[in-house]
């Protein structure tokens, strides 16, 4: 909330309104939530991550690792010191990663940088980083 910098709440949503609004296609959402102390305040508005769904043992890559084309979507996997475009199938998102579906498996080494520079079979060094969504473990 703009108006409670660094403030978060957990809630339970109430009510979702079936019907987009235009032009700024949002949907009006009802939750409920503590607010013992009183901070919260009517006519307040906020930001809302919501949690559509959440599967466990999802395959779960950076957002940034996407590569969106004309009717599909790839991402660049490391085999040995090559690297090789596959196509996949997208899931839930989340702030900063995205569920993959199918089209790689756990323990897949995904490229994350200097994908438009990418052809297949090229050779890369890799360098491992290590990031997790809230809540991910390893596997």
């Amino acid at each position: 909330m703009a108006s409670l910098p660094g403030k978060t709440f957990t809630a339970r949503v109430d009510f979702v309104d079936p019907v987009v609004t235009l032009p700024g296609r949002t949907i009006t959402v009802k939750a409920i939530t503590a607010n013992s102390g009183g901070t919260l305040q009517p006519g307040m508005f906020l930001e809302a991550r919501l949690a559509t769904a959440m599967r466990a043992n999802a395959v779960v890559v950076p957002e940034e690792s996407i590569v969106p084309t004309a009717g599909a979507t790839y991402i660049w996997v490391q085999q040995d010191s090559t690297v090789t475009r596959r196509e996949v199938e997208l899931g839930v998102r989340s702030p900063g990663f995205v569920e993959i579906r199918r089209g790689i498996e756990v323990g897949d080494r995904v490229v994350v940088g200097g994908l438009e520079r990418l052809v297949e079979g090229v050779t890369v060094k890799a360098t491992t980083v290590e990031r997790r969504p809230k809540g991910a473990r390893e596997g």
